[in-house]
């Protein structure tokens, strides 16, 4: 699996963490210009979620500061709630562990399946919905043929 490169000016944008996959070394060299709402539909270790999508110093905008492990765990399934909240006491504890510059990319396979199949099953549902929009018969909405059945008057 290859990690998509950041823009030729080194920044990635809210946008591109839709359509592409990042290293956590280079969401994190851009982590001021990102969403932390947006940044869970990447892959993420531990210590990056408390770092910084669970810490309201990043936040932006207040419904951000409302991102909970629950939010994390649901969208981050190679975590546990135990790593998630034994990481948490470290870093309320002593937040310069986290401070070092080490990722885990443990569970990638398993992230990255999961994606895949949400893709695919997004990609399904618009088809379908675009199928069904050929398909489907016009009908007059006035109150005469409402009330007599006729698809057209």
């Amino acid at each position: 699996m290859e990690f998509s490169k950041p823009r030729s000016d080194g920044k990635i944008k809210n946008d591109d963490l839709r359509e592409n996959i990042y290293r956590m070394e280079d969401l994190e060299n851009n982590i001021m210009d990102l969403t932390n709402k947006t940044l869970l539909c990447q892959f993420l270790d531990v210590r990056f979620c408390i770092k910084y999508v669970l810490n309201d110093d990043y936040a932006c905008g207040f419904e951000e500061t409302y991102l909970t492990f629950t939010n994390v765990l649901n969208t981050q399934p190679h975590i546990t709630y135990e790593e998630l909240e034994e990481c948490y006491d470290k870093f309320v504890d002593e937040e310069d562990l986290l401070e070092e510059k080490t990722y885990n990319y443990d569970g990638l396979d398993i992230w990255m399946k999961r994606k895949m199949r949400i893709m695919e099953e997004k990609r399904k549902i618009k088809e379908e919905n675009e199928e069904r929009k050929k398909t489907e018969k016009k009908t007059c909405e006035c109150k005469k043929c409402m009330d007599i059945g006729v698809v057209w008057c």
